[in-house]
C-alpha cells in the first residue's frame, strides 16, 4: 500500500495514507503518557488527555467542539496509553478540513481553563472508582502491579485519588509545554484523500508553528527482587475474575511477531487452545483470552478470564498446563499455519477501516525505528517456524515467572 512520510519546518511528523474509502481519519499521536509520570504526578498524562476536550482558543467551550463534530456527523475522541497519546477525528472525506482543524485545536491550542478542573476531576474520580468496582478491570490492574512492581509501567494509567485532587492548572500548562512539541507529534491522515498537494498545504496551514522542545525520556524497567507472586481481592461475585500474566518481549524484539503468533494459538479466537480447553472441554468459564501488550524495552502476555468460583483451583492449574505444554513441545505446522491465517486476515479487515489503519501506521511512526508495509509485516509472520514459537514460549512461560491476580468471592484454599 501506498504511504507517504516527510516533516513539516518544525519536525512534526506525517505520514499519509490515501485509498479509496468514503471516510478520513486524522490522528494526531504525542510521545507521553502514563509511564513518564512519577508518583506524584500519577494521571496527569489521562487528565490532561481529558482536559483537552473541554475547550481550545477556536472552540472555546466542549459544546463548541461537540457541535462542530455533530454538524458533519463526525466523530472524536481521544486515550492515554502507557507511551503515548492519541487524538482523532474520523469524518466524511468532503469534511476532512474540518477534522484537520479540530486535530491542530486539541494538539496545540487547547485552553486549559482553570474552571473546567474541579468538573471534570469529578469524571475523573468516578473513571478511578469504575474501574475498581468492575472485577476485571481490578483484576488487570492488580496484574499490572504485580508484573511491573513500583514502576509507573504498574500504574492504572487513571492515577489515584491523592494525585487527581491536587493537580493544578499550571500542572497541565507545564505538562503540554514539556510534552506537546513539534518532535514529539506524529500527524497521520488516512482514508480518502484525493488531491494530495492540497492536503499537504492545508496540513502546513494548521500546524505551520507547534512549538520546539527537548525530548523527554523515561524511567526504563528493570527486574528487582521481587516476592509476590499473587494478590487476593475479595469481592462479592458470582464468578472469580482472573488475569494471569508475564513479563514478555519488547516491541524492539525481533522475535515478537512470534510471540504474536503464540498468543493467537493459545487465546486468539474460539479455535484457539484456552478457549476449547477451559471452555468447551471443561466447561469452567464463560470467556477466556490472552492478550500482549509492547512497550520499548519489555511487554507483557496476559490472560484473562471469569471462572467457576467452585472450581478456581482446577482452571488455574489447567491453564498453565497450556503454557507449559506451549513451552514444552513444538506446535504443529497445521495449527501455526491457523494462526497466520488468523492474523493475515485480521490485518486486512483492520485495514479497510481508515481509524485503524491510521493507527496501525502511526503507532509504528511515532514509537519504532521505521514504519513497515501490511506486506512486510505479513512476509516476517510468514518466516516463523515452529521453533520460534517453542523458543518464545520457553522463555516466557517458565513458572516462576507467572503471576495472578484474583478478583472475586474467595476462600483460602481456592489456589
Amino acid at each position: 500500500m501506498f504511504f507517504e512520510e516527510f516533516n513539516l519546518s518544525g519536525g512534526l511528523k506525517v505520514l499519509l495514507l490515501p485509498d479509496h474509502s468514503e471516510s478520513v481519519t486524522v490522528l494526531g499521536l504525542v510521545r507521553v503518557g502514563s509511564r513518564y509520570e512519577d508518583e506524584s504526578r500519577e494521571g496527569l498524562a489521562h487528565f490532561y488527555e481529558h482536559m483537552v476536550f473541554k475547550g481550545t482558543k477556536k472552540f472555546p467551550s466542549k459544546q463548541d467542539l461537540a457541535l462542530a463534530v455533530d454538524e458533519i456527523g463526525a466523530e472524536y475522541n481521544g486515550a492515554t496509553a502507557q507511551e503515548y497519546t492519541y487524538y482523532y477525528t474520523k469524518t466524511a472525506g468532503r469534511d476532512f478540513s474540518v477534522g484537520l482543524d479540530l486535530i491542530s485545536q486539541l494538539l496545540l491550542e487547547p485552553l486549559l481553563a482553570k474552571k473546567e478542573i474541579s468538573v471534570e476531576r469529578g469524571v475523573i474520580l468516578e473513571e478511578l472508582y469504575m474501574y475498581h468496582d468492575v472485577p476485571q478491570y481490578r483484576a488487570q490492574i492488580e496484574l499490572a502491579r504485580l508484573l511491573f512492581p513500583n514502576h509507573p509501567l504498574g500504574a492504572s494509567g487513571v492515577g489515584r485519588k491523592e494525585t487527581i485532587t491536587n493537580f493544578t492548572q499550571k500542572d497541565f500548562v507545564d505538562f503540554k509545554e514539556t510534552f506537546y512539541w513539534s518532535g514529539g507529534i506524529v500527524l497521520v491522515v488516512a482514508g480518502g484523500i484525493k488531491n494530495l498537494s492540497r492536503i499537504k498545504k492545508e496540513i502546513n496551514a494548521y500546524f505551520s508553528s507547534p512549538p520546539r522542545g527537548e525530548t523527554i525520556s523515561f524511567c526504563p524497567f528493570r527486574v528487582k527482587s521481587e516476592r509476590e507472586k499473587i494478590k487476593k481481592v475479595n469481592k462479592e461475585t458470582d464468578q472469580v475474575h482472573l488475569a494471569m500474566g508475564v513479563r514478555a518481549l519488547s516491541r524492539q524484539d525481533k522475535r515478537r511477531f512470534a510471540q504474536g503468533l503464540l498468543n493467537i494459538i493459545l487465546g486468539g479466537g474460539m479455535s484457539s487452545r484456552l478457549f476449547q480447553e477451559i471452555r468447551e472441554k471443561r466447561g469452567l468459564c464463560y470467556s477466556i483470552n490472552s492478550s500482549t501488550e509492547l512497550f520499548n524495552e519489555v511487554g507483557f502476555f496476559e490472560i484473562t478470564a471469569g471462572l467457576n468460583k467452585e472450581r478456581l483451583a482446577e482452571a488455574i492449574r489447567e491453564i498453565k498446563n497450556q503454557l507449559f505444554l506451549l513451552a514444552e513441545k513444538r506446535v504443529k505446522r497445521e495449527e501455526l499455519d491457523k494462526a497466520k491465517h488468523f492474523f493475515e486476515g485480521k490485518l486486512f479487515l483492520s485495514l479497510e477501516d481508515s481509524y485503524k489503519k491510521a493507527h496501525f501506521y502511526g503507532k509504528q511512526l511515532l514509537l519504532e525505528p521505521d514504519v513497515k508495509s501490511a506486506d512486510q509485516v505479513l512476509k516476517i509472520i510468514k518466516s516463523v517456524d515452529e521453533s520460534d514459537i517453542l523458543s518464545v514460549a520457553k522463555e516466557i512461560f517458565s513458572p516462576e515467572k507467572i503471576k495472578i491476580a484474583l478478583v472475586g468471592s474467595l476462600k483460602g484454599g481456592d489456589t
